[in-house]
């Protein structure tokens, strides 16, 4: 088991990027809201750049949640 989990983690780490590793460590679950996506990471709720980006991460998101179960998600979460 360990070295499945080792070459899953090398892998997720080549494939996601720095940024999908950090929203994943730190958001349990998706923010409910883009003003909560805004205020949590810093970005202007009236910027359409942050919408493009907050649309961006919750669509990663969701692919990520269709892929891995909730304790597959758990592991992605503790990549460092």
């Amino acid at each position: 088991m360990d070295e499945y989990r080792q070459q899953a983690e090398n892998f997720l780490k080549k494939t996601l990027t720095k940024f999908e590793v950090e929203f994943l460590k730190h958001d349990k679950y998706f923010p409910e809201s883009f003003e909560n996506f805004c205020d949590c990471y810093g970005y202007d709720t009236d910027s359409r750049k942050a919408e493009k980006v907050y649309n961006a991460v919750k669509e990663e998101y969701l692919n990520l949640t269709t892929l891995f179960n909730d304790d597959e998600m758990e592991l992605l979460r503790e990549i460092q």
